[in-house]
């Protein structure tokens, strides 16, 4: 494995769902559930979309980090933020190397928060 590639400081945001006053539920990301990681970031594919008559650009991308206990806790609600960039993962975290070594996400960006 090469540890190089692990060059971008990415921060780990877990959502806590409160209510509002009206009982809404709103989801926020506080700083204080959120840890950072290094990462590996490769982008996959990437797309436009035309969406109430503004051009949205869509991307995939796959996220590699290092296990550990606290990154074992990371799922779907989750996001991820590099710099300015939030990343909302498209399904649960894998584990590609056994022996817990390295966790991978496939991401999107672009959309909604991301």
């Amino acid at each position: 494995m090469n540890r190089g590639k692990f060059k971008h400081r990415l921060s780990c945001e877990e959502p806590l769902t409160t209510q509002d006053a009206n009982g809404e539920e709103v989801v926020t990301y506080p700083a204080y559930l959120s840890f950072k990681v290094w990462s590996r970031i490769e982008p996959l594919t990437g797309r436009e979309l035309l969406t109430g008559g503004q051009i949205i650009a869509e991307g995939m991308t796959r996220i590699q980090i290092f296990w550990s206990p606290r990154a074992e806790r990371i799922n779907a609600t989750w996001r991820l933020r590099h710099r300015n960039k939030i990343y909302n993962i498209s399904g649960e975290p894998a584990e590609i190397e056994m022996g817990r070594r390295l966790i991978e996400m496939t991401c999107t960006s672009g959309v909604n928060a991301g």
